[in-house]
Formats: structure tokens, C-alpha cells, sequence
């Protein structure tokens, strides 16, 4: 049975997302392991090609090559980089994705199913020392199969899970990130929005207008200044609705 992640947002919503279990993560990760092994091939075979065009400019770069550091590092430095630096480098950019995970349909979310920080991509990538230990990421992968989310240690650490975002509806996780960055707004405020909105033909017009700039103050929001009641009935609901959606 797949596991789920039960999500409670800040208006009272029940949302559930699909867990990528060991399967997921395991496929993703050959493909990502598949992408980087083809890069440092053919960056090997072009190293003689690249290693000849230099050879051409030893006057030029005489004091250079007088050292083998520069060789070192024109073949090491490429394969170091891509190795080390791939997965966070490209789960920041691609907000919880790499290629493989992409092409798997998966994706990384913190436990609030938001995209995470750059810091918790980070942590997550230096457990990977420790998720690989003895070799293979033995460990990662027994530690994921004995989790309840189906979790490496990196992702305990980071606070961080995978999900399948292809069995996701597509706004949802956008609506999400979104409602997670409006730090002002609390769970509370949001219930009583959410509430005023739900009840707002049942209540006088001057009664909810008075209610929705209250709110609206409280939460640090501009309030319209409109003079028509009837446009500003109108104004004030559509702010309040906008917060609503993130």
C-alpha cells in the first residue's frame, strides 16, 4: 500500500501526498548516477583533444606547465565537481529535482510538503557520506527501508522526504510553497478568514466590511480605501480570497 504524507494547511484543508518509497528513490538515482558517468566519459575522451590544443600554447603558458598541478587539475577538477556538487547544485536550481528525479516523477518537499531551503538541500547532501557508508549506500537504503516515510539519514537530518509530484494535482504544491511563505498569517487567522468568506452573503455589508478590514490590519495588509461601499464590499473580498489561494 503507498504511503502517505497527511498535510494540514493553515485553513483547515486535508491533503494528502504520495510517498516515493525505495523503488522511486532507487530508480531516480540510477538515472542521475547514469548522467554523471556519461559526462566523465566523454569528458575523458575529450581530455586528449583538450591536453593537444594546450600543448600548442607552451610558450604562452611556459611558467604553467612547468608544474603537473595544472594537469591534475584539468582532469580531476571536472569529475570532483560533477560527483560532489550535481545533486545539490541541481535540486536547488530545479527546486527538489534533478533530471533522474524528474524523469522518476519524483520529488524532494520538507515535511509541510514545501520546496526546501538551500540550507536543508544542503545538509541532506552531506549526509550522503553517511547514507553511502559501507559502499553502495548500504546504509541509506537500509535505513530508508526501515523508515515510516522511506527516508536516508541525509533526509532525517534535513527535515525532508520524496513524493511523487506526478501523482500530484498540479497547483497543489505550488498553493503550498505559497501559503508556507506567508509566515504572517497563522493557522488561527487563517481559519477565521477562511470562516468570514464562507459567511459573507449571510452578513450585513457594512457588518463584513468592518470585520474584513479588522482582518486585514491584523494580518499587515493594505487596506482598500474605497469610498463606494459597494466597490469596496467588492475589494475587500477578493483580498481576502487572494490570501486564501496564497
Amino acid at each position: 500500500m503507498e504511503q502517505q504524507l497527511d498535510i494540514q494547511t493553515a485553513d483547515a484543508m486535508q491533503l494528502q501526498l504520495p510517498i516515493a518509497g525505495v523503488g522511486g528513490r532507487s530508480y531516480a538515482f540510477i538515472i542521475d548516477w547514469h548522467i554523471r558517468f556519461l559526462f566523465l566519459l566523454l569528458w575523458f575522451i575529450a581530455i586528449p583533444l583538450i591536453f593537444g590544443q594546450l600543448l600548442k600554447l607552451n610558450e604562452f603558458f611556459s611558467d604553467l606547465f612547468d608544474s603537473a598541478w595544472w594537469f591534475i587539475l584539468l582532469v580531476l577538477g571536472p569529475p570532483f565537481v560533477v560527483y560532489f556538487l550535481y545533486h545539490p547544485i541541481l535540486e536547488v536550481l530545479m527546486k527538489g529535482r534533478t533530471p533522474g528525479k524528474r524523469m522518476a516523477g519524483i520529488r524532494i518537499v520538507t515535511l509541510q510538503g514545501h520546496t526546501p531551503s538551500v540550507g536543508a538541500i544542503l545538509v541532506r547532501n552531506v549526509f550522503r557520506v553517511v547514507d553511502s557508508l559501507p559502499a553502495g549506500y548500504l546504509l541509506g537504503l537500509i535505513v530508508a527501508m526501515a523508515t515510516k516515510n522511506s527516508v536516508r539519514i541525509g533526509d532525517i537530518a534535513a527535515g525532508t522526504l520524496l513524493i511523487y509530484e506526478d501523482k500530484v494535482e498540479k497547483n497543489l504544491l505550488h498553493n503550498l510553497n505559497n501559503i508556507g511563505a506567508k509566515s504572517n498569517v497563522d493557522a488561527r487567522q487563517w481559519d477565521i478568514v477562511n470562516e468570514l468568506l464562507q459567511r459573507w452573503n449571510s452578513l450585513q455589508r457594512e457588518k463584513r466590511i468592518q470585520l474584513a478590514k479588522q482582518l486585514l490590519k491584523n494580518l499587515g495588509e493594505a487596506v482598500p480605501q474605497e469610498k463606494s461601499q459597494r466597490k469596496l464590499d467588492h475589494q475587500l473580498r477578493q483580498q481576502l480570497q487572494l490570501i486564501i489561494k496564497g
